[in-house]
């Protein structure tokens, strides 16, 4: 079966993504991960239609899978890929801009935002390795604190919702439909699971933070820049 491949400017942006989460990330070895949950993609029924839809955490993937109740249900065989890649389908995936992201990612840990949100986890997080009960620090000292920190993050956090949005493409797909994460609502007629709590907005964020953003998570600015997404 011939192996299709991504073109050599998006093969470079998806393993420098890669050598980005391993410099600055540490790997993930949570139970999702080690189980291979990586560059996954799911057959939904979308306007009576089966088509494919491409896993990025923090992009909508929990209201997504809710409601397509993909919890448990077998996602394509990575063996798969090629095949459907040579025959023309693009599977769905959904983009943000990586600030709101990053801002968002922040709430998510930070503060209590939603059933499916991580705020347990962060205060595991600042307790473990900080000595630190998140309930008694401000909303921006919580930030400071966990910026300074996100080195330590590792599996027992899920530290993969932190990775670039490009380390997610598969090898194999070219192209995919790109839905904005402010269309997600109207394009898979879902209302949102997890909603926040808008605490933590891009505004919030120092210059050190964005700074870091745009560096870090330079290789989502451009290849969505080129594609004319941002």
């Amino acid at each position: 079966m011939p192996r299709l491949y991504l073109s050599a400017q998006v093969q470079t942006l998806r393993r420098s993504s890669q050598e980005g989460c391993g410099m600055i990330f540490q790997p993930c070895d949570c139970f999702h991960c080690r189980r291979g949950a990586q560059q996954v993609i799911f057959p939904i029924l979308l306007n009576n239609t089966v088509e494919y839809w491409l896993d990025i955490p923090k992009n909508a993937s929990t209201s997504i899978k809710v409601k397509f109740d993909l919890d448990g249900k077998p996602s394509v065989p990575k063996e798969y890929y090629s095949m459907f890649a040579a025959s023309g389908i693009k599977p769905y995936a959904v983009y943000r801009d990586p600030m709101v992201r990053f801002a968002s990612l922040l709430q998510h840990y930070l503060t209590r935002s939603g059933p499916y949100g991580r705020y347990n986890r962060g205060e595991k997080f600042f307790w473990n390795h900080m000595k630190l009960k998140i309930e008694e620090l401000s909303i921006e000292e919580r930030m400071e604190i966990m910026f300074d920190n996100l080195t330590k993050l590792n599996g027992f956090y899920f530290v993969h919702h932190w990775f670039p949005q490009t380390y997610w493409l598969t090898e194999e797909f070219q192209e995919y439909k790109w839905v904005a994460m402010e269309d997600v609502q109207k394009v898979f007629d879902i209302g949102n699971t997890n909603p926040g709590s808008g605490k933590i907005t891009t505004d919030m964020l120092t210059v050190r933070m964005r700074n870091f953003v745009e560096n870090e998570y330079r290789n989502d600015y451009e290849y969505f820049t080129s594609r004319g997404l941002l």
